[in-house]
């Protein structure tokens, strides 16, 4: 190992260079391409521990520091990898404040961004001269020399760890990547509580409830569905009825009524019906969005006499 003239600091190998950028980007471009394009787990885990682990710090290290920073390599790689593990918490933590959920995109495109701006600020460095056997020089940094079994053991620990902490980051950004607050839907009585639901009623009694529908971080139109039918008698067919209040509902009816939705908006819908028969029915509503697909129900049973 050489020693620069005037200084007692060894000359280290080259840490950072423009290849590794290069192949960093690349994958980095492929880890964009997944994550907003093709959302399969068995590629976004692959390439985001890739990209994650690496990618954020090598790029702020090959900014701040140049080629070859006179620090050894093994000290100069953790300082890498907790890098990019304190970028991609940070990144986790402003997202989960901002209730948008551990986005697989923005983790992707943050990399990218740094991995761009590194590889450009390194196109215009010239890099000092190669230090020998640098293939040698890794595998003994690698072994830890220096340190006792009982440290070395502990720094890769360490290391395992926060591999494990990339691991599951990048699982739940990938298969998890929207925890926005699902549609809902609840009733209650005109009162407003569940206490003053209508369980009973006469022929021809107008009974209301409060249908209180609560949607996601996504503006839409919900349908709205009032069905009612026989209990202990599953219905064959609905068949179905105008949406005008009061709904004059039977043995299997059903009516439906479009509700159009802000991003997290809240609303309450009063809906009163009628029974013409007597019997004992299932009254159920349910929220179903434009596919017609059913997101919520709820259901109370009424004996009309």
């Amino acid at each position: 190992m050489t020693f620069r003239e005037g200084t007692t600091l060894p000359e280290y190998p080259t840490f950072f260079r423009r290849a590794h950028l290069a192949i960093l980007a690349l994958l980095g471009v492929a880890y964009v391409v997944v994550a907003w394009f093709l959302p399969v787990v068995e590629l976004a885990v692959p390439l985001g521990l890739i990209t994650l682990l690496i990618a954020p710090g090598y790029a702020l290290g090959a900014l701040a520091l140049g080629f070859r920073p006179r620090w050894p390599w093994a000290l100069t790689f953790v300082m890498v990898v907790g890098l990019s593990v304190a970028v991609s918490v940070l990144e986790g933590l402003v997202l989960l404040a901002l209730g948008k959920g551990l986005l697989p995109q923005v983790f992707s495109l943050v990399s990218l961004a740094l991995l761009a701006l590194a590889l450009i600020g390194r196109l215009s460095t010239t890099p000092s001269a190669e230090a020998p056997r640098f293939g040698a020089f890794l595998r003994r940094e690698f072994a830890l020399p220096g340190h006792s079994s009982g440290q070395r053991t502990a720094g890769y620990a360490l290391l395992a760890a926060i591999v494990a902490v990339l691991i599951v980051i990048v699982y739940l950004a990938s298969v998890f990547p929207h925890p926005y607050t699902s549609v809902s839907l609840g009733i209650t009585g005109p009162g407003g509580t569940s206490a003053t639901l209508p369980t009973t009623g006469k022929v021809g009694e107008i009974l209301a409830i409060n249908a209180t529908i609560g949607n996601n971080a996504t503006a839409q139109t919900l349908d709205l569905v009032v069905r009612s039918s026989v209990v202990g008698a599953p219905p064959a067919n609905y068949s179905s009825v105008p949406w005008a209040l009061p709904l004059s509902l039977g043995p299997n009816q059903t009516s439906t009524e479009a509700i159009p939705l802000s991003a997290g908006q809240l609303d309450t819908v009063s809906v009163s019906f009628d029974f013409a028969v007597r019997g004992s029915y299932v009254v159920e509503f349910l929220l179903a969005n434009s596919g017609g697909a059913v997101l919520a129900t709820v259901s109370i049973p009424v004996t009309i006499s």
